[in-house]
């Protein structure tokens, strides 16, 4: 059996690749979002079009100037050696979310039995909202990966006791709001559940205090040059220029949340459009609304909210397909059957959940986040559901202060989660029905075949980005830029 779950995270990978990659070759002509035909448009094309000026030495200018830096600088790594290309962005969002499948089956695996966990990536890549983003050249696949890296990294850092693993959680972070800015809200959160579990395990207060602040300190480190950035070329402390009209948009009630109107009803009342005379003018009017009419926005932040945790289960439905699977796989693992009349328990367990599911669960699935919580009573995922479900709650907060929680690309970036916890729910359930008190020791990590090849890899990955970058230095020290 170990030899078998030793080589899931492979399968997953490939599995995974070879699913999104079907997907777009088999809908070259895809007409959905920032995509026309298969030709970027909107979105897609200002980030294809920051990457080539970034790869011909320009760097970040134009309209786009003040927006998240890493996606076009990935990009630009690529473009740099071979020009722009509408297949690069596809093979590196394949790759990117093949990777994610293998870093939710390790998070999921902290919390559900080993086949269950191997379930969720399945079903990860079988999101239809996930599917049509991926061929396309957005930040979502990249912040969806970078934002998994950073859980993981933060449930083994606090697990092993580990400031390194945190410092890189922390790093992790911050390289995710410069993707696409969604969990910077949930850093002071996590940082203090850090030293919180630190404390807990009796690991004394300065090492908790050093937990926390090395996650902190790494996710600052990462943004500051960023934000030094910023307020040199434009006078602003923020990751993203979009940020203000975005707040802007969620205290007034003819356009409550982000739109591409603004910017034009703007111009046509001659507001300025350079980056910098935007974002203090958005700024000003966010606060003068929120002086002078602060209903608007706490109407529209809190119905934002209550649609996001109500309506979680109806986006992220696809999670819930295989339940009747899920359910008979935490049985089996959690009745042993030594004992006769643990068949009598077990089929016993299956038709009283199965009832509850069909009559109550599946038509109010924000319970199940309810019940996710059973999962704080079992040593064992203690740890891996507070964090995730912390997560959650201050993406749905971020999301709800700018009135985005009906967006489909930010939800894909937390849909994830929803399915970890709703399979967490499920097995904390049948392990309090079976009277499982969590009192058995951790479990110990498997050892998974091509760990060994994770460091080679991501020492080659640097290697090519440090040979990019010195490439582009190279290009613009050496070309002029064109008149934007």
């Amino acid at each position: 059996m170990k030899k078998f779950q030793a080589f899931l995270p492979l399968a997953i990978f490939f599995y995974g690749i070879g699913a999104l990659w079907l997907f777009a070759w088999e809908n070259p002509f895809l007409t959905y979002n920032s995509v026309v035909r298969g030709v970027p448009f909107s979105d897609a094309a200002d980030w294809e079009g920051l990457a080539a000026d970034i790869a011909r030495g320009y760097g970040m200018r134009g309209a786009w100037g003040g927006q998240r830096p890493l996606y076009p600088f990935l990009l630009a790594t690529f473009y740099t050696w071979t020009g722009p290309s509408l297949l690069i962005p596809k093979l590196l969002n394949c790759f990117m979310l093949g990777v994610s499948g293998v870093l939710l089956f390790l998070i999921a695996v902290r919390v559900v039995p080993v086949l269950a966990a191997a379930l969720l990536p399945i079903l990860f890549f079988s999101d239809p909202e996930l599917l049509r983003y991926s061929p396309q050249s957005l930040s979502e696949p990249m912040g969806v990966f970078l934002f998994l890296c950073s859980s993981l990294l933060t449930i083994q850092g606090i697990e092993k006791g580990s400031l390194s693993r945190l410092a890189w959680a922390g790093a992790a972070v911050a390289a995710c709001n410069l993707t696409r800015t969604l969990t910077i809200l949930g850093v002071p959160a996590i940082a203090l559940s850090i030293t919180a579990a630190f404390v807990w395990h009796k690991q004394g207060w300065r090492r908790a205090l050093l937990g926390g602040a090395s996650f902190t300190l790494a996710c600052l480190i990462v943004l500051f040059p960023w934000l030094v950035r910023m307020k040199m070329k434009y006078g602003i402390w923020t990751i993203s220029d979009t940020a203000a009209l975005s707040l802007f948009a969620a205290t007034t009630e003819t356009y409550k949340t982000f739109s591409p109107d603004i910017d034009k009803d703007m111009r046509s009342m001659g507001i300025p459009s350079s980056i910098a005379e935007r974002y203090r003018f958005f700024t000003e009017r966010f606060k003068q609304n929120l002086k002078s009419n602060p209903e608007v926005f706490l109407s529209n932040a809190g119905g934002a909210m209550e649609y996001y945790f109500s309506s979680l289960g109806r986006s992220a439905q696809g999670y819930l397909v295989l339940w009747p699977v899920v359910l008979l796989i935490c049985i089996v693992d959690v009745f042993r059957f030594t004992k006769r009349e643990d068949y009598l328990f077990a089929m016993l367990a299956y038709g009283t959940m199965s009832w509850l599911f069909l009559e109550v669960v599946l038509y109010r699935t924000y319970l199940l986040l309810v019940l996710s919580l059973l999962g704080l009573f079992f040593r064992d995922s203690r740890k891996s559901v507070a964090l995730l479900f912390l997560n959650l709650l201050c993406c749905g907060v971020a999301l709800s202060l700018v009135n985005e929680s009906r967006n489909a690309r930010y939800l894909i970036m937390t849909n994830w989660i929803f399915g970890v916890l709703a399979f967490s729910a499920i097995y904390s359930l049948v392990r309090i029905m079976r009277r499982d008190r969590g009192q058995e020791s951790e479990k110990t990590p498997i050892p998974y075949a091509g760990s060994l090849l994770t460091k080679p890899l991501l020492a080659m990955s640097v290697l090519f980005l440090v040979a990019s970058t010195t490439r582009i230095l190279l290009i613009s020290t050496l070309s002029s830029a064109p008149p934007t």
